[in-house]
């Protein structure tokens, strides 16, 4: 039921352990975070707020792979919104990744 899946959203107040649980999926696949920004926007209608997230990594592909697969096992809301990989020689394995994440969260005491 729709109630139920609303609780199971985490709080905003949980947003900072979310992207610490991103931030150590990306260490584990080898990667490097080089950046981050990110913009909170209340969804009034939906009684939600989504945090935009870009995120710009740097890795082996066979990482950056296995890093996207590894967010569908996040617990909170987390949508991959828009990736971008850029190369900057042929032959190394190295590539930097742009990503566009939005993470859905419940406002406090809703």
């Amino acid at each position: 039921d729709l109630a139920a899946f609303h609780e199971r959203i985490p709080l905003k107040r949980d947003f900072t352990r979310q992207m610490m649980e991103v931030f150590e999926t990306a260490a584990n696949n080898g990667l490097r975070v080089k950046g981050i920004t990110y913009k909170p926007e209340a969804l009034g209608e939906a009684n939600l707020v989504v945090y935009g997230v870009t995120m710009n990594l740097d890795g082996r592909y066979a990482g950056i792979k296995s890093f996207i697969s590894d967010l569908q096992c996040h617990g909170g809301l987390l949508t991959v919104d828009s990736i971008a990989l850029s190369s900057g020689s042929m032959t190394e394995e190295s590539v930097s990744l742009k990503m566009q994440l939005s993470a859905y969260l419940r406002p406090e005491g809703k």
